[in-house]
């Protein structure tokens, strides 16, 4: 693990928090990211990694499996 780094948050829950973690892994880099978020009494995680480019938040899944928890 190269590093770990705040990341924005992009859940709607009543709280949310995301981390960015990059890694190198024979010679590829790779960038993961994960952002938990709590509803109520449920904490859901959401976990992304892209090896050799920029993992970023699938927007429309994470809202979509949050509705679910409505």
């Amino acid at each position: 693990m190269s590093s770990v780094a705040p990341a924005t948050a992009v859940g709607t829950g009543d709280e949310a928090v995301a981390f960015s973690i990059e890694s190198e892994v024979g010679g590829i880099k790779n960038t993961a990211r994960i952002e938990a978020v709590r509803k109520g009494d449920t904490v859901a995680l959401f976990f992304t990694e892209r090896p050799g480019a920029s993992a970023e938040a699938p927007t429309t899944v994470i809202e979509a499996q949050l509705k679910k928890l409505a």
